[in-house]
């Protein structure tokens, strides 16, 4: 009877072994950029779910790029990832590779095709370069699919080892991605800069209130297959009519106080832009008051020329006029007139005036003059 008894104590105990082992399972993952090993998604959220979709536990991604999950037992799980980190890598050079891609000139790694459906309907197509190349560079418009895309991981667990503990590891190179950046760039350390400088252009001289045009020049020969050109408006002193240009498919908007303009070659081939020929053309208007010589446009380090192996073309400039206020005092006397009126005008220097005259509704009736006046004072008359 005592040797039963015995036999029954040892059976419960190595029982009680097994079920520990069971409940000792441990979870061990990485997070990284891109499969860039030297840039883990730190603090990134990761939560565990079974088959059911009910969460299991939470932790986060430590500073070297490893989360663990402890005492986890036998079953199908996945991971979910989350991330609140803020990074600005995506571009042209990202616009580009997709273009490529649609093209059929190249092709794209899994994490890449999570990168590039920007508008999330688990397909990469123009709408998606679309949607990068005019909502989200010109009216920066967020991506539909949200910040940040992360690789499906999914595993089973099963069996004992290692002595009642068991290490299981998910695949240790498990990727995440920012939306639209297919080209994988981690800031600060692999991203490129791009020194695009702006020089002083031409003057013009302008009066207040006067629409007029202003072309803004490569600085040297330019090379380029696209570019996204990012001008901070001095809205206090003018107001933006249009943009134009000799390039096709060239689109601009107004936004969050800048001139946003984007062109991408449609064979992606180089044009050769020389220092001589005007990359745009903008047609402004300057306020009633601004001051007498007025940048009205400056460079924004958003700014970007990419060439036809999708390479940012460094070091570049741009030449961008400069405005000076018309030194021009002008009166008339009866304002409004009915009869007989006269129009004084005082120069600083000789000018070419335009004097019209206009009624109450706003058309137009005459050009009093219409030619080139000496410094000095002048007075028009007429009834």
């Amino acid at each position: 009877m005592m040797k039963k008894t015995t036999f029954l104590f040892v059976l419960l105990a190595l029982l009680g072994v097994s079920k520990y082992s069971e409940a000792q399972k441990t979870i061990v993952g990485s997070l990284i950029y891109h499969n860039k090993y030297k840039s883990p998604i730190t603090q990134a959220n990761v939560q565990l779910i079974d088959k059911s979709g009910t969460i299991i536990d939470e932790t986060t991604v430590n500073d070297q790029g490893y989360y663990t999950f402890y005492n986890v037992e036998n079953g199908d799980y996945s991971v979910h990832f989350s991330s609140d980190l803020v990074l600005k890598n995506f571009d042209m050079q990202d616009t580009y590779l997709l273009q490529r891609y649609l093209l059929g000139l190249c092709t794209l790694d899994e994490v890449q095709l999570i990168a590039a459906d920007v508008n999330k309907d688990n397909s990469v197509d123009w709408k998606d370069y679309n949607f990068m190349l005019k909502n989200y560079y010109l009216q920066l418009m967020p991506f539909p699919a949200g910040k940040w895309g992360f690789l499906e991981t999914q595993f089973s667990l099963t069996g004992v080892t290692n002595k009642g503990s068991v290490v299981d590891t998910i695949d240790p190179s498990t990727q995440g991605t920012t939306m639209g950046d297919l080209n994988g760039f981690w800031l600060p350390d692999d991203k490129k800069e791009c020194y695009i400088q702006s020089t002083p252009g031409q003057n013009i001289t302008a009066l207040p209130g006067q629409e007029f045009t202003i072309p803004v020049y490569p600085g040297s020969d330019l090379t380029t297959a696209g570019m996204a050109l990012v001008l901070n408006i001095n809205a206090q002193n003018t107001t933006v009519l249009d943009v134009e240009s000799d390039f096709k498919n060239l689109h601009y908007s107004q936004n969050n106080g800048q001139l946003r303009i984007t062109w991408m070659s449609e064979t992606l081939d180089n044009h050769q832009i020389n220092n001589n020929t005007p990359l745009i053309y903008i047609k402004l208007k300057t306020n009633t008051i601004f001051a007498n010589e007025t940048q009205m446009f400056t460079l924004s380090n958003e700014t970007q020329f990419i060439n036809k192996n999708g390479n940012i073309v460094e070091h570049s400039t741009l030449s961008i006029p400069t405005v000076t206020h018309k030194n021009i005092a002008f009166y008339s006397y009866p304002n409004p007139c009915y009869g007989n009126s006269h129009i004084i005008i005082k120069l600083q220097q000789e000018e070419q005036v335009e004097v019209t005259l206009w009624d109450n509704s706003g058309r137009k009736l005459k050009t009093l003059h219409n030619q080139s006046m000496e410094k000095g004072s002048h007075t028009l008359d007429f009834n």
